[in-house]
Order: C-alpha cells, then sequence, then structure tokens
C-alpha cells in the first residue's frame, strides 16, 4: 500500500524499557506511518483495501555495547540513537520497566517471562533468554531484584508439567519465576533439550552449586516428556 503520510512522536523520560525477539532497547519514540488504499500484501496473498491504515514502529536506542538484532545481526553499538524497528508495530513488543527504575521488580519478570514464552512457544521461535536481558537491563542501569538470589529451593526440587489445552503448548512452572514452555507438537528430543535449555537459563541466575530437579504431572499427553527429563542416564 503507498505511504501518504508518516510523522515521528517523540516520547519524555522516564522512557519505556522494550523487547522484541531477543532484543532489549529504550523506546524514545514512535514512528506513525499512515497508509492510503492499495493493495496490502498478507499470508494469503496481495489483496486491495480501499481503506486507510496506519502502523506505529519503535524508534529506540541501544544502551548496550553489542546488540543483537531479531533478524540475527550482529553489530557494534557504543550508543545508537534513532534506531527504527521497522518490521515490528508498538503492539508486538513488551514492556520491561521505565528509565527512572533503579530495579526491575520480581512480579515484573514473573509476568514477562510467563507471557514471552507463551508467545514465542506459539511462534515456534525460542529467542527469550532471561540472563541476558537482566544483564542487557544492568547496561542500562537497572538492577535484577535481589529477590531472585533467595528463591533457591531445597533439592530435589519439583517442577511440574502440564498442556495448555488452548494452545497445545507444554509448560512448566516450578519455583520462583521459572516458567519455560514448549509446543507440543515438536520432536519428544528437541522439546526435552529447549525445556533443559530454559530451566538452566533461569538456575543460572541462582547459581545453585549444585540442585536435582524431579519432574511431575497429572497429564498423561506429557508423561512421556516428564520420563525423558527424568531419564538421567
Amino acid at each position: 500500500m503507498p505511504i501518504i503520510n508518516s510523522h515521528y512522536v517523540p516520547l519524555q523520560e522516564p522512557y519505556p524499557i522494550i523487547y522484541y525477539g531477543g532484543t532489549v532497547a529504550m523506546q524514545t519514540g514512535t514512528l506513525i506511518v499512515v497508509y492510503g488504499p492499495g493493495n496490502e500484501v498478507g499470508i494469503r496473498g496481495s489483496v486491495f483495501t480501499s481503506r486507510m491504515t496506519t502502523k506505529s514502529h519503535p524508534v529506540v536506542t541501544y544502551g548496550n555495547k553489542y546488540v543483537s538484532e531479531p533478524r540475527n545481526e550482529w553489530r557494534l553499538n557504543m550508543w545508537s540513537e534513532g534506531v527504527v524497528w521497522d518490521y515490528v508495530q508498538l503492539k508486538d513488543v513488551f514492556t520491561l520497566c521505565f528509565t527512572k527504575q533503579k530495579e526491575i521488580n520480581y512480579e515484573a519478570i514473573d509476568v514477562l517471562t510467563t507471557s514471552i514464552r507463551l508467545k514465542e512457544a506459539v511462534n515456534g521461535a525460542y529467542k527469550f533468554r532471561l540472563s541476558t536481558v537482566l544483564k542487557d537491563l544492568e547496561n542500562m542501569g537497572i538492577k535484577r531484584p535481589e529477590l531472585l538470589s533467595q528463591l533457591l529451593p531445597a533439592a530435589p526440587a519439583h517442577v511440574s508439567m502440564n498442556k495448555n489445552l488452548a494452545k497445545d503448548l507444554v509448560c512448566v512452572r516450578g519455583f520462583g519465576a521459572m516458567f519455560c514452555c514448549v509446543r507440543l507438537g515438536d520432536d519428544m528430543e528437541e522439546i526435552v533439550t529447549e525445556i533443559r535449555r530454559q530451566i538452566a537459563d533461569y538456575l543460572m541466575l541462582l547459581k545453585p552449586k549444585e540442585i536435582e530437579l524431579t519432574f511431575t504431572t497429572d497429564d498423561p499427553e506429557c508423561q512421556d516428556i516428564v520420563d525423558a527429563l527424568n531419564n538421567k542416564s
């Protein structure tokens, strides 16, 4: 569709710090693009629309030195300003916190971990790394909550697993803010590997010397996965 107008809306401090597709950045403004009537390309091909539409793209600043773009392109940035995320709309990003906060609270980590991992599992793209997100936030002057270091359970820790009936996902919920989510339709080996990776990502924050996890489930459809995770051989 043809662009008929666009304008930039700068934000005022405190700026939101946002996440999308594995990248954390500070949003300093929004680019609003207005499209006129014309052919719109979608999943079913090109369709003519007679109405005007708008898209809002985040304009961001990177506060960390090495930035991994959602498109898997690595780039060196000491402090890149005015970068337009033209591949994503504002409605698709997650707000982690704001620049004037000294610490991201535990409840926000819990909600964000659950929301992001659910969305990424639906799309079959596992890019979220809690340890990396918290490190990026620290580069922007925002500390991780001290409460995280107090969440290490006594071994062995029981971790429950159940199927999300609405979206055909396997969800693992454990102590603290630990939440893992993978698609049930994936290969068994891929499911087990991804669950273990997500758990390891969370445990890295707690820095345990040694911890034994025992997986349990009330869902018969998850029993094979539980058996594979509990298999120490």
